[in-house]
């Protein structure tokens, strides 16, 4: 008879009860054994602070105008109905949704007045 079980390789067994056995009383050993990683934007890694709390150098976020100015002018470049649509429809209440407005009919070929004079009756 063939055994087609491999057989255990006797030096692995050890480190692999070595290894068990260390992450089970990291984990029921009181407070941090590990202390958690907070890495920053730059490449580098901030070290958990022995107070609980974490160092950061994470950049504060942008200002949200510099986005949406950004799609604004992506929908210029495109300059679709379409592509003014999507930016009237996520930012319907910013002050350049009324430009989007405009740009939008004269990419379609129609004018404010077109849209007054038009009666659907």
């Amino acid at each position: 008879m063939v055994d087609v079980m491999p057989k255990r390789s006797a030096s692995r067994s050890p480190l692999l009860l070595a290894g068990v056995v260390f992450l089970v009383l990291g984990l029921l050993l009181p407070g941090r054994p590990f202390p958690p990683m907070v890495f920053a934007g730059d490449g580098t890694s901030g070290r958990a602070a022995g107070d609980g709390s974490f160092s950061s150098t994470a950049r504060p976020a942008r200002d949200g105008d510099v986005a949406v100015r950004e799609e604004f002018d992506a929908a210029v470049r495109r300059d679709t109905p379409e592509g003014y649509e999507l930016f009237i429809l996520r930012h319907p209440d910013h002050p350049l949704a009324e430009e989007a407005r405009r740009r939008q009919d004269k990419a379609r070929g129609s004018t404010d007045k077109d849209r007054q004079d038009f009666n659907p009756n």
